[in-house]
């Protein structure tokens, strides 16, 4: 097994969603379909390969949030008020909180993790149709669904879809 167990995953995201918004916020596991064509929010795609002896495995953990909270997230991680946020400075925020809650839900040394990057809303439909969704966390009260953690296999099509 590549990834911690699901309700450790829970934990793990509620610790650091607390780390990096300074929210305490609770996830649950989501049979909601995930809607990445949301004009108002950030997609973001952490790459992940995990190998061992036998094979390799591809996945892709996506994070999607609403342009509030991104803001209200930079503003925590970068210490800055709303007057003084960029967008560049809510991407950033964006990549950063992929590659911590994606980076904390793997466990063992035989991985590779990417660069986490913004993605479209049609390369993220395309992403969604090209993959099989193993899991999906979104947030709980009081902020509900605005953000969603997904957990992709992209069945090793790492250079061709993400």
């Amino acid at each position: 097994m590549f990834l911690i167990s699901q309700p450790h995953m829970l934990e793990k995201l509620a610790k650091s969603w607390m780390f990096l918004g300074g929210v305490d916020l609770t996830f649950s596991v989501s049979t909601i379909p995930i809607s990445g064509d949301n004009k108002h929010s950030h997609r973001v795609v952490l790459p992940v390969i995990f190998e061992d002896q036998e094979s390799s495995r591809a996945l892709a953990i996506s994070l999607i949030i609403d342009d509030t909270e991104a803001k209200r997230v930079a503003t925590h991680m970068f210490g800055i008020n709303n007057e003084e946020v960029t967008e560049d400075d809510i991407k950033d925020a964006c990549k950063e909180s992929c590659n911590v809650l994606g980076g904390g839900l793997i466990m063992g040394t035989k991985n590779t993790l990417g660069l986490p990057y913004e993605i479209s809303a049609d390369d993220f439909l395309k992403l969604q149709q090209d993959s099989k969704l193993d899991v999906t966390f979104t947030s709980n009260q009081p902020y509900g669904d605005r953000i969603i953690l997904s957990i992709l296999d992209i069945n090793n099509k790492i250079g061709s879809t993400v």
